[in-house]
């Protein structure tokens, strides 16, 4: 199902700046629910299979009352999937700053409420999730069958996001994850105790990767978790609003 033909919240669709353009913010959608607001915001990043692959994804936020912001990260350095470890390492830095950018942009929205950020990232996402937290840039954060190791990338991160000083992260993950295996997280989790970083986790014991995909290909779509999931990710933003 694509963005647009998406019922029940308001889209709105903005085309990046020229990569010359002295203001450039990287390409995104944004997504409202109905109402006035203003709304807390939770930021969605996609997985190495692109912004294609989020579709599905926003109303599920908007239904809970929040505003969705989708940036597409990849767009601007030509990723693909066959090239997606150059998104952990070559391009890190700069899909850094361009985040930055984006919650720069998104405070001044007069819709979002700009004290409650949030992020969900899927796969690849949730790599970039744990760097959100790291520079306290949202509330807290969720990672759902998200990367551990960087394989042909920088595998000091996502362990190096971690510190102390952070906002929350939960990390949700399938026991049957064949693309991301679980001693993957469990590596991540000790090395991240050690450094008395914020994370915490659950473990769906028969779920695989991309649970929460209908109709694909590469991923079995389990219904309960995709259920759940969602819920836990709402619960822990609820858990950390602020007035």
């Amino acid at each position: 199902m694509s963005f647009k033909k998406s019922l029940g919240f308001l889209a709105v669709t903005l085309i990046a700046f020229s990569s010359i353009a002295t203001a450039e913010v990287i390409y995104h959608e944004k997504w409202y629910p109905r109402g006035n607001g203003p709304f807390p915001v939770v930021i969605v990043l996609h997985t190495a299979g692109g912004f294609k692959r989020i579709g599905h994804l926003p109303q599920r936020y908007n239904d809970a009352g929040y505003a969705v912001y989708v940036p597409d990260y990849y767009r601007k350095y030509g990723i693909k999937v066959r090239t997606r470890m150059t998104g952990f390492k070559e391009h890190r830095e700069e899909i850094q700053k361009d985040l930055e950018e984006l919650i720069s942009q998104i405070k001044k929205d007069p819709k979002i409420q700009k004290h409650n950020l949030f992020a969900a990232g899927y796969s690849a996402g949730g790599f970039f999730v744990c760097f959100l937290a790291n520079k306290k840039l949202i509330n807290s954060g969720v990672s759902l069958y998200g990367v551990w190791k960087a394989n042909y990338g920088d595998n000091d991160y996502p362990v190096a996001y971690f510190k102390k000083d952070m906002s929350p992260v939960l990390a949700l993950h399938g026991k049957e994850d064949a693309t991301q295996k679980l001693r993957f997280l469990e590596e991540a989790l000790d090395s991240i105790n050690d450094a008395e970083g914020r994370l915490t986790t659950h473990v769906y014991p028969n779920a695989d990767h991309g649970w929460d995909r209908r109709n694909s290909k590469l991923y079995e779509y389990n219904e309960e978790v995709d259920k759940d999931s969602t819920q836990r990710t709402i619960d822990f933003f609820k858990k950390h609003l602020k007035k």
